[in-house]
């Protein structure tokens, strides 16, 4: 190491450990850890950083007096709700898409099968395979158990969904 870096080095060295920079060093860390919390998944930061902090503003307490204390746990009540709320902003979603601005599901081919007759290929309870026209179509019942083999009619299409009645 060179003798300059040695200086440099030499009074961080040298600095008390409850040295209020460091405190203050600390509590941002901490701070800003919170903060990455929200935007982040996980919680080993935000534990991380709600430790430092809470271990700053104690030793702040302890070491510097009520009105440095005081000041830190200020600080945090307002920064870290703040930046909360500002990283929360930034990052979910705030537009709908509406059908009036032009955001539509493509149609379903499904939707010309509501009426038709088919067949149910497997037991319905409440879910299963039947033969509607050529075609073999995933469908779901009202609840109601159906054999296989029975005979059955499509009462309705939401979507993907849809949903057969024994045809009497």
């Amino acid at each position: 190491m060179s003798p300059l870096l040695a200086q440099a080095y030499v009074p961080l060295l040298a600095m008390d450990p409850l040295h209020p920079g460091i405190i203050v060093l600390m509590f941002l860390v901490g701070v800003t850890l919170v903060l990455i919390e929200t935007a982040l998944p996980g919680i080993i930061i935000g534990l991380i950083g709600g430790v430092l902090t809470a271990v700053s503003i104690y030793f702040a307490f302890a070491h510097h007096g009520l009105a440095f204390g005081l000041a830190l746990s200020g600080i945090a009540a307002v920064v870290i709700p703040l930046g909360v709320v500002w990283v929360l902003l930034r990052t979910t979603l705030r537009d709908s898409q509406r059908e009036e601005d032009g955001y539509v599901a493509n149609p379903s081919e499904l939707a010309t099968l509501v009426g038709m007759r088919g067949q149910a290929l497997t037991p319905l309870r409440p879910a299963g395979t039947c033969a509607i026209g050529r075609a073999r179509v995933d469908v779901v019942t009202d609840g109601t158990f159906i054999e296989q083999g029975a005979s059955v009619v499509v009462a309705q299409v939401e979507g993907g969904r849809v949903v057969v009645r024994p045809d009497c």
